[in-house]
């Protein structure tokens, strides 16, 4: 364990009432062992002059990761408040970080799961202060570098860069961003937006944070801090960028298909039609990336009706995405096109 402050020695800067947390840290974990320590610390690293909570749920891990939550909590009680499920709920088709979100008592969520973590000790204190000044902003984000499963920083890749100044990013530029848009580990969004999110987030969603940052976005959009603070790992075992590789059945492609369309459509309707040329944009996008998986995987009339809806969403398609559809058009070139390398198939989405 790493030498830190004490839970007395971060408490003694705040100016605010300890009972009344300004931000309220969700976290998630399963089975991240190797990470979950350092993602701890740099929680317990933030130097900031409110109270903040540290809310940790973790899935029924089966290795050593609920152990060392329970180290850290037993030196940081009146911090670190961990629920331990003995029943994994993600395989139940439960949303994880919805558990958190119904127990926070800040008014702001800062959101990191277990495996990525922040470097930044004024992460929190910088991040509520910009919102303060935003008041009608409901959600703010930060780049993120991007780390392998080894530890290994990519600094020359970073998650959603968008310069050096901060900027309001419009509802529309979120709806198109998709799932990686803003990284995960860099999302503070005001609690009542996530104590008001619809029916069908809970059942129909495929990847919650993609929705959230759409329905925190509108209508006043999305904060941007230019500044780097945090780190998002990728392909770590369990995560979701893990797990969207194993997802190579014809069903569970065509299941996804069915849900992002479900939702964007429903995100649509509740926005009342603002942003439908940006949602049915994200729609045929959705279809094309998916129809390109389930060529991949040799789900061919899957892949024919995922390419047949797409005109039904008159998306503005790129050259390479034009010159796709239009061998989609000729069966006989369907064999070509799966022999396609997948470095060529990335650059059609």
């Amino acid at each position: 364990m790493k030498k830190l402050k004490t839970e007395e020695q971060i408490i003694i800067g705040w100016k605010e009432d300890f009972n009344k947390p300004v931000v309220s840290i969700c976290c998630t974990t399963y089975n991240i062992e190797s990470y979950i320590e350092k993602t701890l610390e740099s929680f317990l690293i933030q130097e900031t002059d409110f109270p903040f909570e540290i809310l940790i749920y973790d899935d029924a891990s089966t290795d050593k990761t609920a152990k060392i939550i329970s180290e850290y909590e037993a030196k940081y009680p009146k911090l670190i408040k961990p629920i331990y499920q003995t029943e994994n709920k993600l395989s139940k088709g439960m949303k994880p970080s919805t558990f958190n979100f119904s127990r926070a008592n800040g008014a702001y969520v800062a959101i990191c799961d277990g495996d990525d973590f922040w470097f930044s000790a004024d992460k929190l204190q910088v991040q509520i202060e910009l919102m303060k000044r935003y008041p009608d902003i409901n959600i703010s984000f930060h780049s993120s570098y991007l780390s392998d499963a080894h530890n290994n920083i990519i600094k020359n890749k970073l998650i959603n860069n968008n310069g050096n100044e901060i900027k309001i990013i419009s509802p529309e530029e979120v709806i198109l961003g998709g799932g990686e848009f803003m990284p995960t580990s860099s999302l503070m969004i005001k609690t009542k937006i996530l104590n008001s999110l619809p029916e069908w987030f809970y059942k129909d969603a495929p990847v919650g944070d993609v929705y959230i940052q759409m329905i925190s976005s509108i209508p006043n959009g999305a904060l941007y801090l230019p500044k780097l603070r945090g780190v998002y790992r990728v392909n770590v075992l369990g995560s979701w960028t893990s797990r969207k590789n194993d997802y190579r059945s014809c069903e569970s492609i065509n299941k996804e298909a069915v849900n992002r369309e479900k939702c964007h459509l429903a995100l649509n309707v509740s926005s009342k039609e603002i942003y439908k040329r940006s949602f049915y944009d994200a729609i045929a996008r959705n279809l094309l990336s998916l129809s390109v998986r389930a060529l991949s995987n040799n789900c061919s009339e899957l892949f024919k009706t995922l390419i047949n809806k797409i005109s039904g969403y008159k998306s503005d398609l790129n050259i390479i995405q034009k010159i796709f559809m239009l061998f989609c058009n000729y069966p006989k070139l369907l064999k070509i096109l799966i022999k396609i390398p997948l470095k060529i198939k990335d650059k059609i989405i």
